[in-house]
């Protein structure tokens, strides 16, 4: 497949900005990182909410334009933010810098996944084990349920609600089984 001039200027235009923009970007995810360190050791939340308004209205945002993996840190600390205004032990726990915080979090949708393509019994039931030991808030699971698997039928909410029923009450099994794309 060839690329239109056009689209070869794009792409050229991108790059250049990602160029230009390099230093900014350094100072950025410098403060980015510092605010995070902070929070994962105090689990202030006033400190929570700075930093995800630091990534979606201040000059953070560049790191949203540039980097994918502070779209999937803003993801997370929204999942701690709600499991933290409702009493929940956030997902961040134990967490000690970005990298173990995205870790925790792929870890999860992998054991999910896991789940969603059964490629074998002994899988399923690792992936389960994961989970149940993990005890990942309602909140959490939920939030990656509709983000990450809102496309799949209901067989794989129903599997997942199986699975984590001892974790939670039949109220929020029902609604992880809403999550299902009918």
């Amino acid at each position: 497949m060839e690329l239109s001039k056009n689209q070869l200027e794009k792409i050229d235009e991108y790059f250049e900005k990602i160029r230009a923009k390099r230093e900014d970007f350094a100072s950025c995810s410098s403060r980015a990182e510092e605010q995070l360190s902070e929070y994962l050791q105090s689990q202030d939340l006033h400190l929570l909410d700075n930093l995800i308004i630091y990534l979606e209205k201040g000059e953070g945002y560049l790191l949203l334009e540039i980097d994918a993996s502070y779209h999937k840190l803003l993801r997370i600390l929204k999942i701690c933010q709600l499991e933290s205004m409702h009493g929940f032990l956030p997902f961040c726990d134990g967490a000690i810098d970005r990298k173990s915080l995205l870790n925790k979090y792929d870890s999860v949708i992998y054991a999910l996944r896991r789940i969603l393509f059964q490629l074998s019994e002994d899988s399923v039931a690792q992936a389960r084990d994961f989970l149940l030991d993990l005890q990942p808030s309602f909140f959490c699971l939920l939030f990656l349920l509709q983000e990450q698997f809102g496309q799949e039928d209901r067989s794989f909410f129903d599997r997942v609600r199986e699975l984590m029923a001892p974790l939670y009450t039949d109220e929020e099994l029902r609604q992880i089984g809403g999550c299902a794309h009918e």
